[in-house]
């Protein structure tokens, strides 16, 4: 099975999310969020992860604590086997 990247739940979500992901072995891993502009955010994850099923919580919002406001935003999980990217809606 490949890297996947599943669609974080709840979505919509206020105030709080989780993101899950598969990893076929370990690797470091960096999951961002991004405006529809393409501007990072915030960035959920940044470290190392075994082999398996994975589960990160998100709590909405930005790189410096501030919640943010509601709309679209883009979660991509990078790994050095390749990115994969979804879609998120934050209502507030």
């Amino acid at each position: 099975m490949p890297v996947t990247l599943y669609q974080n739940y709840p979505n919509p979500f206020n105030p709080r999310t989780t993101f899950y992901f598969y990893l076929p072995e370990t690797t470091r891993v960096i999951l961002e969020i991004s405006d529809v502009s393409g501007r990072r955010v915030s960035r959920v994850l940044d470290g190392w992860r075994g082999q398996g099923h994975h589960a990160e919580p998100w709590d909405g919002c930005n790189a410096v604590g501030d919640p943010l406001p509601a709309g679209i935003y883009c979660y991509r999980l990078t790994t050095w086997m390749g990115k994969r990217e979804r879609k998120i809606v934050i209502v507030r």
